[in-house]
């Protein structure tokens, strides 16, 4: 099933995330870096893009994100394709370049739904938290011709969490830039009586390298023991505002690969 970013950043922590408001009749598109293991020594980026007449959208920016955790149901991620209106053209290709490769993303279009620029199914091998860049093309009546050099999110690595707090829940992670990019980690559980997990607690958080879940959230997940699991990744945006107040956004996400529970 075809998946297609969404202005949330991807983030199951959008109920905590700020953003910045987009006027209505502004052209505007988003670039998502979503990072993933190559299969071998180093790292991947598969770009994907989507071009549109914005109105009233809210777009999450890493660097005004305050610490937030709430407790809340959980859903399984929506990897459903929607229809997206005022779609524009940004012209093609649009050329991409990591510190390491660079290639062309083309539309990839889902009749009657979206055109997604997309990137080879190979992806691009890259370094996380070097730059990547975005060069545009523009068509006649579309997006204009524009780039955007843009920080991809750096390893994010979280530090052990307690199972089975006494107490709060201390959540801590390897600091990066605070006030650039941020951190989020979804705490999943099950509540008495279910099989699958139900509840979650959503922290988005400023990236200090530490955070504490209150200790009536924490209780909740406490006794969610032993069906617990976390989420979490690294995030950062980018943003450029072209001669005809175009607005283009770079998102970038770097995932947690190992999470302990002692």
């Amino acid at each position: 099933m075809r998946s297609v970013i969404s202005l949330s950043v991807f983030l199951v922590f959008a109920a905590a995330a700020c953003g910045s408001n987009i006027p209505s009749s502004r052209n505007l598109g988003v670039l998502n870096v979503k990072d993933t293991t190559g299969g071998g020594p180093g790292y991947v980026v598969h770009p994907t893009g989507v071009f549109w007449n914005a109105n009233n959208v809210v777009i999450p920016n890493s660097q005004t994100v305050p610490d937030s955790c709430i407790d809340t149901i959980y859903f399984k991620p929506d990897t459903t394709t929607r229809h997206l209106s005022s779609q524009i053209d940004a012209g093609s290709p649009i050329l991409v370049a990591t510190s390491t490769q660079a290639a062309h993303m083309t539309p990839d279009t889902i009749p009657g739904l979206i055109v997604v620029y997309k990137a080879p199914p190979a992806g691009l091998t890259h370094t996380p938290g070097t730059d990547i860049t975005f060069t545009i093309p523009g068509a006649p009546g579309g997006f204009e011709a524009t780039a955007i050099q843009a920080k991809t999110a750096s390893l994010l690595s979280l530090g052990p969490i307690d199972p089975q707090p006494a107490d709060s829940l201390h959540l801590t992670w390897n600091l990066q830039t605070p006030g650039t990019s941020a951190v989020g980690i979804a705490l999943l559980y099950s509540t008495t009586g279910s099989i699958n997990y139900d509840r979650q607690i959503l922290c988005s958080l400023y990236d200090d390298g530490e955070a504490w879940v209150i200790k009536k959230d924490a209780a909740k997940w406490k006794a969610g023991y032993p069906n617990q699991t976390v989420q979490a990744y690294r995030w950062i945006t980018n943003f450029h505002t072209g001669s005809n107040n175009s607005l283009l956004v770079a998102i970038s996400e770097f995932d947690t690969v190992k999470v302990t529970l002692p």
